[in-house]
């Protein structure tokens, strides 16, 4: 052995002499009397030394003794990593000693990677203990049992491997060691002080439960976490359920007066988590993809049934023209009215619940459909009239210009605020608003009857002024080029003389 070396192990032995962890136990095995007396008899037998071959001797056995020494000072720290490593490799005894035996002849060189180990193992939370992730720690060491088998089952390779079998180890425990959750005995410390303020967390706490439980397995998840350490995916399963907790309360269910809702929600808790992947990343899936639909058509749902049931008057339009659309759209209201599903909503079984509510969201989409291509319709037909009646307009005035008498009902169809002005009123109703409600509150049951008044004022006006029978000649020509077979002079001559026409001719010669 060379000084250098011994130089080494002496420093190294004063400081694991003044280790804390085994300060006591070692102290009292180097205050046995026979380690003294060891060393006097060598020092005495030194002392009459008389030649090379006596001090080779002497020294050897001093040497010899501080091996004894060194190897009782380091015995500690190299006995307890061995144990740790029996407990995780069985029925491997002869490599085991071949193992303790390499590492104590070099033990200077790998004392402080194995103490840095055995600290941070002790820092862990026991297996015997009650914390929130026992099992992900029990998973852990579990796991690392397969690297330490392999190790130890290759004892020609120790040299080798040793650096990079002892770099894993440091590695894996002292990142384990900086993950404070793992020393968390309740999911209520997995909280920061802002989401403990929120009375709502517990609403949620049976989801939390299950993804906790979910994620304490650190098993590969995908190919991605074929290249992370166990330690990293501990730190990664529960920055996982942070997520989870994050987005469930995001999600402000529990905020929400609504009763079905939040039953509704919980209905659910057993969909929201895959016990086979990512917690938070199935979770927010599921929220975008599933929960959030379900809620919209939940509230659409909601928000038609609650609602007062409008009732109608068939009268309000009968004998009009588009009242086939309007019958069929009210009783296609009526059937949808009569069919919530919210009443039953807590007798249906689990698998019905989506299915159920879909349905009746698709009902009352369709029926909003119908309402809307109703509403179509019917503004497209009173928009054709006031076109109509417009265009009849600078007729009627010719008619007024010869007849004052007619003013009055004139204006009855276009003074301000009279049936066209509320029949355009009634159009802008419809569509800023919705067509049924137009129809309780009656205003397609007053656009009806306006509409109808204009027809009737007008052929009032044309009979008054006596030339309905010239007018309606008038309109019934194809052409302002007049045959002999409709030829009518009595006609022509008074629609000239009222203004309704100008008179123009064609030399044929």
């Amino acid at each position: 052995m060379s000084l250098d070396k011994i130089s080494i192990q002496y420093n190294k032995a004063l400081e694991l002499k003044k280790d804390a962890k085994y300060a006591t136990a070692l102290k009292a095995e180097l205050s046995k009397p026979e380690w003294k007396q060891q060393f006097d008899a060598i020092d005495e037998r030194l002392a009459v030394v008389g030649s090379k071959n006596d001090f080779d001797k002497c020294f050897k056995q001093l040497v010899d003794l501080f091996d004894q020494i060194y190897e009782k000072i380091t015995a500690p720290g190299l006995d307890a990593f061995i144990g740790w490593i029996e407990e995780h490799t069985k029925n491997n005894d002869e490599n085991i000693k071949k193992l303790r035996a390499f590492l104590k002849k070099d033990y200077e060189s790998y004392s402080s990677s194995i103490d840095d180990i055995l600290s941070s193992i002790a820092e862990l939370p026991q297996e015997d203990e009650k914390h929130l992730f026992d099992t992900m720690i029990s998973d852990f060491n579990k796991k690392l049992k397969k690297d330490v088998s392999k190790f130890v089952n290759a004892p020609d390779k120790f040299e080798n491997n040793i650096a990079d079998f002892l770099s894993n180890l440091t590695n894996e425990y002292s990142v384990m060691c900086s993950i404070p959750e793992l020393k968390y005995s309740s999911a209520d410390e997995l909280y920061t002080s802002e989401q403990k303020e929120k009375n709502s967390i517990d609403f949620y706490k049976d989801i939390i439960s299950k993804a906790i439980i979910s994620s304490q397995n650190l098993k590969e998840l995908d190919d991605q976490e074929k290249n992370i350490s166990l330690s990293n995916k501990a730190k990664k399963r529960i920055s996982s359920i942070k997520k989870c907790i994050d987005i469930l309360l995001k999600s402000g269910v529990a905020d929400r007066d609504d009763e079905d809702l939040k039953y509704l929600f919980l209905r659910f808790e057993k969909e929201m988590l895959d016990t086979n992947g990512e917690v938070s990343a199935f979770l927010s899936s599921y929220m975008a993809n599933t929960w959030e639909p379900l809620e919209i058509k939940y509230n659409n749902i909601k928000e038609f049934y609650d609602s007062p049931t409008m009732s109608f008057e068939e009268s309000d339009w009968k004998d009009f023209e588009k009242g086939a659309d309007i019958t069929a759209l009210v009783s296609d209201y009526n059937s949808v009215r009569s069919g919530s599903v919210l009443p039953q909503l807590r007798a249906f079984k689990q698998e019905e619940l989506n299915n159920k509510i879909t349905s009746c969201d698709k009902k009352i989409s369709e029926l909003k459909k119908k309402e809307d291509n109703t509403s179509s319709t019917i503004v497209d037909f009173f928009k054709e009239i006031l076109t109509t009646y417009n265009n009849k307009k600078p007729l009627l005035l010719k008619l007024v210009e010869k007849h004052p008498e007619l003013q009055s009902k004139y204006d009855s169809i276009y003074a301000q605020g009279k049936c066209t002005t509320t029949i355009e009123n009634g159009i802008n109703t419809i569509q800023a608003g919705s067509f049924l409600v137009a129809l309780e509150e009656g205003t397609i049951f007053d656009m009806i009857t306006d509409m109808n008044s204009i027809k009737n004022t007008f052929l009032e006006i044309l009979k008054q002024s006596q030339l309905e029978e010239q007018i309606n000649w008038l309109n019934s020509l194809e052409s302002t080029e007049i045959d002999n077979e409709h030829f009518k002079p009595e006609f022509i001559s008074e629609l000239v003389s009222n203004g309704l026409i100008t008179l123009s001719f064609k030399k044929e010669f």
